[in-house]
């Protein structure tokens, strides 16, 4: 859409998620120009990890598969910063057949960093409780 390559060049850091991967994240991402300029960019971004992950799109994922798959799609992970939950501590109901995101070793080669807070919603544990979240990413932007 006419303006997205200037609202990047112009914005002060960049966000992307949370959402599905592959139905919403990484058809974004993986736009040309929106691919290229994320690249070059040097503004802060950010890659927020979902809380959990959806039983037919990302059954099993963990925080690492969401950067691989990034990184398969864009050729390199340029995100310098990720944000994932680390509260697990809410049990997500079986009826939804969702299971949490969880947090596996990453190479020490991993030019990002990773900031693992309590961002679920205590009341619909399938989610980011939208103000943990946004405190999360007013600190750091």
């Amino acid at each position: 859409a006419p303006g997205v390559i200037e609202s990047l060049k112009n914005a002060d850091a960049v966000v992307a998620g949370p959402g599905d991967l592959y139905t919403t994240i990484l058809p974004t991402l993986i736009v040309p120009g929106i691919a290229k300029e994320l690249k070059k960019s040097k503004k802060r971004k950010v890659f927020i990890v979902n809380v959990a992950n959806k039983p037919v799109e990302t059954k099993g994922y963990k925080v690492l598969d969401y950067i691989n798959a990034i990184k398969k799609h864009l050729g390199s992970f340029p995100f310098d910063t990720i944000i994932v939950n680390n509260n697990f501590s809410i049990k997500i109901p079986k009826k939804y057949k969702y299971d949490y995101v969880t947090f596996d070793s990453v190479n020490s080669k991993q030019k990002f960093e990773v900031l693992k807070k309590d961002l679920v919603d205590e009341s619909f544990p399938l989610y980011h409780d939208s103000l943990k979240l946004a405190k999360t990413i007013k600190a750091i932007i």
